[in-house]
């Protein structure tokens, strides 16, 4: 008969991990990029992927400031590819600052009005792989926003300026000038055309530039004789939006809280990837085949 011990450890040996990076019902991915003009004088733009900044833009550095390692130079791996979508946000740029001054003019008879503009903008994915079958649903979104509140948005499919319905008479004007303005071209072209082809890249990016996450297991001593906690930990997984979840079987059977699991949930580490960690008290002398599995 099999050493109880030696046949845990080879339950151990099958720990595996499986990306979740756009695996699972649905998983969304976002690029946004976040303007904010504070007077006639000074701007900032900050774009962010899946939540995380990957470039910076005040008007008082002149030059847009890399935040990922492969943008950071000239040499780096993906240094083109944002020097691309750099490039399709002048016109973007351009358009902000006539917009921010038509609100300013507009708000500024208010005399509580702080005088800050800001638009958001950028474009969603949705992925969804069913039997094997991806599915890809893209949407671009844009509105602006005074002194915190948003006042409007582009319409589901990037075609016009819609107001908030609290500000549909207020600013009526603004709308008709803003939605027959061959400007508005230059934005949607933008959220619906630049910024998939960016998102789907900087994705690619991401996944290149991050190491494969790593699995350990982790046999350890109970405060209870007879007794043996097992661990299993994922970590380095990244980035957020691909969650990372794990699996534990006994017997090829799966293991929940009743049977005794025990999840640390996903906690971020140091380097901005994550972990998991999960743990099962067993008992030392039962020969029962664990498997860990990373989904």
């Amino acid at each position: 008969m099999m050493n109880p011990i030696q046949y845990v450890f080879i339950g151990l040996l099958l720990c595996s991990f499986i990306s979740q990076n756009d695996v699972g019902p649905t998983v969304k991915h976002v690029l946004e990029y976040m303007y904010t003009r504070f007077n006639s004088s000074h701007f900032e733009v900050a774009g962010l992927l899946d939540g995380e900044l990957v470039d910076f833009y005040s008007s008082a550095l002149k030059s847009p400031v890399p935040k990922k390692s492969w943008n950071e130079e000239n040499t780096s791996f993906g240094y083109n590819d944002w020097q691309e979508i750099l490039s399709a946000r002048q016109e973007v740029n351009t358009y902000f600052l006539s917009s921010a001054v038509d609100l300013r003019r507009h708000f500024v008879k208010h005399p509580l009005s702080g005088d800050i503009v800001q638009m958001k903008l950028g474009c969603t994915v949705d992925i969804t792989i069913i039997e094997s079958k991806k599915t890809e649903k893209v949407v671009g979104f844009a509105e602006f926003a005074y002194d915190g509140n948003t006042v409007l948005f582009l319409s589901d499919n990037s075609s016009i300026w819609i107001p908030k319905d609290e500000y549909a008479h207020d600013i009526h004007d603004i709308v008709h000038k803003w939605n027959t303005q061959s400007m508005k071209d230059h934005l949607t072209n933008f959220v619906n055309v630049d910024c998939p082809v960016a998102l789907d890249r900087f994705r690619l990016l991401e996944r290149t530039n991050s190491s494969a996450p790593k699995v350990y297991t982790v046999p350890g001593g109970s405060l209870k004789p007879g007794l043996i906690n097992l661990t299993c930990l994922i970590t380095g997984s990244y980035p957020k939006s691909s969650p990372i979840e794990m699996n534990l079987f006994r017997d090829n059977i799966l293991l929940t809280e009743m049977e005794g699991v025990h999840s640390s949930g996903v906690r971020p580490n140091e380097d901005h990837t994550y972990q998991l960690r999960k743990t099962l008290i067993l008992e030392r002398m039962l020969p029962w085949e664990f498997k860990m599995e990373g989904v």
